[in-house]
């Protein structure tokens, strides 16, 4: 007869006491199994965009300790990885872990408007932003394409499927339209000719069809 015993299975152990006067006093208690609590963690997205976080909680409300070093029962993951909970019930038993997610990393999409920027007078130029999930163009359009025909700064927000969103900004500037101006003699003798000049241009096309920055004409008649 000992002040204490050991058990391994559950029930109801009761004990009697004797002092050394004889009187006697009895006490029980209930031994029971302590059940496992498998902690359960989630996430709403595991893919997040460079700069954004996901949020991780777990289901247990304390004794949290996340393989971060957190302790709390939300924890805000910002970078790739593995994430899991251990969790302490409280009964001296074994620490019991969670399931892991897995974070992974988005890259940003990367867009370049293409276009010529410089626009002739009266003239529509169409940009290109390439081909991604969503368009947000300043001017309010949403195509991967939009046609400018004005001087100005015009930015395009790209966005693909996980919500990472790429940026790129244009200027465009107007080209007026050259003016050209024709010099040179004017009247001809007959059977004599003349050389008709034009100002400068960086291409020349002729009402004759030459694509020089002067012709020689030998007869009479209007040309431009």
């Amino acid at each position: 007869i000992t002040d204490s015993i050991y058990v391994k299975t559950i029930g109801t152990y009761s004990v009697q006491v004797t002092d050394i006067h004889g009187c006697r006093t009895t006490d029980s208690v209930l031994v029971s199994v302590s059940i496992p609590i498998i902690p359960v963690i989630s996430a709403l997205d595991t893919t997040i965009c460079p700069g954004d976080s996901v949020k991780i909680q777990s289901d247990q409300f304390s004794n949290n300790l996340w393989n971060t070093g957190e302790t709390t029962q939300i924890i805000y993951a910002k970078t790739a990885g593995s994430y899991f909970v251990y969790y302490d019930d409280g009964a001296g038993c074994n620490t019991n872990v969670s399931d892991t997610i897995i974070v992974t990393l988005d890259t940003v999409p990367i867009v370049k408007i293409e276009g010529d920027t410089l626009i002739c007078s009266g003239s529509i130029h169409t940009f290109d932003a390439g081909v991604h999930e969503n368009y947000e163009w300043s001017t309010g359009e949403n195509s991967q394409e939009i046609d400018i025909s004005i001087a100005g700064t015009f930015s395009i927000i790209v966005t693909d499927g996980n919500g990472c969103k790429g940026f790129d900004t244009i200027i465009t500037n107007l080209s007026m339209t050259p003016m050209p101006v024709i010099t040179g003699d004017l009247l001809i003798c007959p059977d004599d000719s003349t050389t008709l000049f034009s100002s400068a241009g960086s291409s020349y096309l002729w009402s004759t069809g030459a694509t020089t920055d002067s012709i020689i004409v030998k007869n009479n008649g209007i040309f431009s």
